[in-house]
């Protein structure tokens, strides 16, 4: 479940220091964490394959997680996420899973994980369902609207740099890009390896907080097709209370044949805090080179009620003449309003 991945990393990672603190003389030990989002909502379609109507969705996950730090200084992470809701086949899933170690030198991470390029992406922001890396295409069909670029969260050997005048880096490397979760078989020409590189800045100017992200993916391919290669870039600009995002991200698939497979996303939004209360105005546009095109707005709310505990609203429009990224479901035209809590834990 991607779209809540960029509202709980700092959750899962603080969550990962916090539980099964131990001595050098204790062992590694696993507490739990993790975040449930339930909505429901109404959708009104215009196209040749629903006029829509109400639905509930759910999107949860559960962290099994633990750190511990010797006394030489290193820290010990493991992290487990676990997929709280079932699949189409009826099974449970393992998220992601992975080991870090870290210390002055920065973080070194193996296991099935995102590859560096989608987390140290600066995306545009959303309180509500997510524009982002969201749902929109849970509720108006089409194309899966993202900057960060997720991929798999294949077996990857990760590291990333301490954050040196706001500066950090991170490099990963994947030997087979289709390895998510998966007993790994024995390396064979490495048709499917994946390599990644990202960089951001985190930075005060005056009475601003500038972050500004380039991230690049490369992917091989088997038999004669290019290797895929995706580039982003994101930028957040903060002034007390408000914000502004602006995100970029191309992909050239690798295949002349399969137009469709090389598009440019981007997208903008602003925001506002104010105590418990957020608001922001987002909007977003897929275009393909075969010509199909997706574009949403949202405006969405939400409201702090306890620690950890918002209640969400969404009101979004979407245009989409794409044959779809994760679904295959044609044109599609809509308007959505979606309302639910976000509990994290």
């Amino acid at each position: 479940m991607r779209k809540a991945l960029l509202a709980t990393t700092a959750l899962a990672f603080s969550g990962a220091m916090a539980a099964g603190q131990a001595s050098a003389a204790d062992m590694l030990s696993i507490g739990l964490g993790g975040y449930m989002e339930q909505w429901v909502g109404a959708a009104d379609r215009q196209d040749d394959n629903d006029e829509g109507g109400v639905d509930i969705q759910s999107d949860s996950e559960i962290y099994f997680q633990g750190s511990m730090e010797a006394d030489n200084g290193l820290k010990f992470t493991v992290h487990v996420q676990l997929e709280a809701n079932q699949d189409s086949n009826k099974a449970a899933q393992i998220d992601e899973s992975f080991a870090r170690i870290s210390g002055d030198f920065g973080q070194i991470e193996i296991g099935a994980r995102d590859p560096i390029h989608a987390r140290t992406h600066y995306g545009i922001a959303d309180v509500g369902v997510g524009l982002n890396s969201g749902d929109t295409q849970k509720w108006i069909p089409g194309t899966y609207l993202s900057t960060n670029g997720w991929f798999h969260d294949n077996l990857n050997v990760i590291y990333i740099s301490p954050r040196m005048n706001g500066v950090q880096v991170g490099l990963s490397y994947g030997a087979d890009a289709t390895s998510e979760n998966s007993v790994a078989s024995a390396p064979k020409d490495n048709d499917n390896a994946v390599v990644a590189a990202g960089i951001n800045l985190n930075q005060t100017v005056g009475d601003a907080g500038v972050k500004i992200s380039l991230g690049h993916l490369n992917r091989e391919q088997a038999g004669d097709l290019d290797a895929k290669a995706f580039t982003n870039a994101g930028l957040a600009v903060s002034m007390g209370a408000f914000g502004f995002n602006a995100a970029w991200a191309e992909m050239d698939g690798g295949d002349d044949t399969m137009e469709s497979d090389d598009w440019t996303a981007w997208g903008a939004s602003v925001s506002y805090s104010d105590g418990p209360m957020s608001v922001s105005l987002g909007h977003m546009t897929h275009e393909q080179d075969s010509g199909g095109e997706r574009t949403a707005t949202m405006l969405s709310g939400s409201y702090k009620l306890a620690p950890g505990v918002s209640w969400a609203t969404s009101v979004f429009t979407v245009e989409d003449n794409t044959t779809g990224v994760k679904t295959d479901t044609g044109d599609a035209e809509g308007a959505a309003f979606v309302t639910g809590v976000k509990i994290g834990f």
